[in-house]
């Protein structure tokens, strides 16, 4: 009781000291993050009465070297970086550029090596995750290191503008700027070794992110890295190149690379021969929410040579990329009859449920007719059983043939379908041409409507762009448009 009381009072006093032998942090990542986090307390009840804050600007940079000194002492990277970038600001505030640009390069690099340990251990749901049990889990991070090295150009072009003043204040030629483009040369690289670890470990696993992306970003880097240079003929081409890299392409990153040719174009008087970015700015924006039926075929045939196999797999590629948490969605079997598994339902509240019944499909052999124009009836009466939303309405349709004995026709499915303006998607599995002509004319007269030829087809992308914020990124930019740069 007495120690308690005398720490109690140091505690009180601000004087009490707590010292963590370096033998205490065991390799295990979760004792060194306590340990860290302790260390973090000590320093704060060591500075808690220091009001960096408070003071005038000359009292504050007294403070905060007597701080950095002692972050030194404790080897605490992260707060001396955020001394040194106060302290920058702090100058460029008074216009002293070499002090301010000397104070932000040392931040920058103390918190580089920070960052690039940090990023093994996001959060703690990653722990387990990055344990070095093997090679292959060892480099489960690297989409995070990739995401680092994004980070550290970005702090780097941010610095752009002091730098360029002081380069011309001291009469040098050299920009010291390729510290961004290194950076980003460096995530490239690591990009590469981490494409062949996420196909081989990782392409199921929702916590990383898909090559296609973090490349879309190192691109859409590159090209706001020569913009910044005047270079804007090499920054068009990194951005087309952004914009047509991959299947598909996040929306903010697609909107930042459209916004920036459209700068570009306009500066130069060139805008008038690139009609088609404004209109694929506007496209761009945010869609509603969506009410989709999924419709899967389980006629006998659908049992040949993998056809049900592939439909599947298609159905959970959809569900995963293009459902979002506030969609409604159904799903619905049919062969002479019609099953509904599940009614128009958020996704959000029954995610695991709704993606395993699809996924246990698999484990029902195909049997029976083709009641194709009855299911789409069926499909359609689900969209009346709910609340009326704000929501774009859809069905998705995976067959391997025409109707064969539905007791409704195709012109009465497909009024209805027009009439309450639901869009039709059907992707066709090993049709022949009849049966390709007949679903075609099915499809294109509902609202927005397609039809697929095949599961493997990047139509099937740009068809699914339609009812996504995800969106194909195959698009062609501007042709014979010459952009001149500004050195």
């Amino acid at each position: 009781m007495d120690q308690l009381i005398e720490e109690s009072n140091c505690i009180m006093n601000n004087d009490l000291q707590i010292n963590l032998e370096k033998s205490y942090e065991f390799t295990y990542e979760e004792i060194n993050c306590l340990t860290k986090k302790f260390q973090e307390v000590n320093v704060v009840i060591q500075f808690s009465t220091d009001e960096y804050f408070q003071g005038t600007d000359a009292e504050q940079l007294v403070k905060y070297s007597v701080a950095l000194q002692f972050f030194k002492q404790t080897n605490n990277t992260q707060a001396q970086g955020i001394c040194y970038n106060n302290m920058g600001a702090i100058h460029l505030k008074h216009n002293k550029i070499n002090e301010a640009v000397d104070n932000f390069r040392k931040s920058v690099n103390l918190i580089e090596d920070a960052l690039l340990q940090e990023v093994k251990c996001q959060n703690i749901h990653l722990f387990y995750k990055v344990r070095p049990i093997n090679d292959g889990l060892l480099d489960k991070k690297k989409s995070r290191e990739i995401k680092a090295y994004l980070y550290l150009c970005e702090a780097y072009q941010e610095r752009f503008e002091y730098l360029e003043k002081k380069a011309k204040e001291e009469e040098e030629e050299d920009y010291n700027l390729e510290d961004a483009l290194i950076k980003l040369n460096q995530g490239e690289d690591k990009l590469l070794q981490y494409e062949k670890i996420y196909k081989l470990f990782l392409e199921d696993d929702k916590l990383d992110d898909p090559p296609t992306i973090l490349q879309q970003q190192i691109l859409l880097q590159k090209g706001l890295f020569h913009k910044k240079f005047g270079n804007y003929k090499l920054a068009c081409q990194y951005f087309k190149e952004c914009i047509e890299f991959g299947s598909i392409q996040a929306k903010d990153i697609r909107n930042k690379c459209l916004l920036q040719l459209q700068e570009i174009f306009t500066k130069q008087g060139l805008i008038d021969k690139a009609p088609h970015i404004p209109k694929m700015i506007k496209e761009n924006q945010s869609k509603p929410d969506k009410d989709v039926v999924f419709l899967l075929d389980q006629s006998e045939s659908m049992g040949k040579t993998f056809r049900q196999k592939y439909a599947l797999s298609t159905l959970l590629n959809i569900f995963d990329n293009y459902i979002g948490p506030q969609d409604r969605l159904a799903y619905v079997k049919f062969n002479q009859n019609v099953q509904v598994i599940y009614e128009l339902n958020e996704t959000k509240r029954n995610l695991t449920y709704m993606r395993d019944q699809i996924y246990y499909t698999k484990d029902i052999k195909p049997s029976g007719e083709t009641a194709l124009y009855l299911a789409l009836l069926e499909s359609f009466k689900l969209f009346k059983k709910v609340p009326e939303k704000n929501h774009r309405k859809w069905i998705i349709c995976l067959t391997d043939g025409d109707d064969t004995c539905s007791t409704v026709s195709q012109k009465k499915v497909r009024r209805l379908l027009k009439s309450e303006e639901i869009g039709l998607i059907i992707v066709g599995i090993a049709l022949n041409q009849a049966q390709t002509e007949s679903l075609t004319e099915l499809c294109v007269k509902t609202h927005d409507g397609a039809f697929i030829q095949s599961v493997e087809s990047n139509d099937l992308h740009i068809a699914l762009q339609s009812i996504s914020n995800l969106v194909h990124a195959n698009t062609q930019m501007a042709e014979g448009c010459i952009v001149e740069s500004f050195y």
